[in-house]
């Protein structure tokens, strides 16, 4: 079985989760941090977490 964990995930430790063969992704709020939708930083928080892979 495969799956996608998402509490406690953060840019910190999304790697190490990832990294582990049951896991198909992570999903973590850090990504779209709380207040006003800021899109530069949601879009270059995006990208970091995507270079994870």
């Amino acid at each position: 079985m495969r799956f996608c964990p998402t509490g406690g995930i953060s840019l910190d430790n999304a790697a190490e989760w990832l990294a582990f063969d049951p896991v198909l992704c992570v999903g973590g709020s850090w990504v779209s941090p709380k207040g006003a939708p800021d899109k530069p930083v949601i879009e270059a928080l995006a990208r970091e977490a995507f270079g994870l892979r």
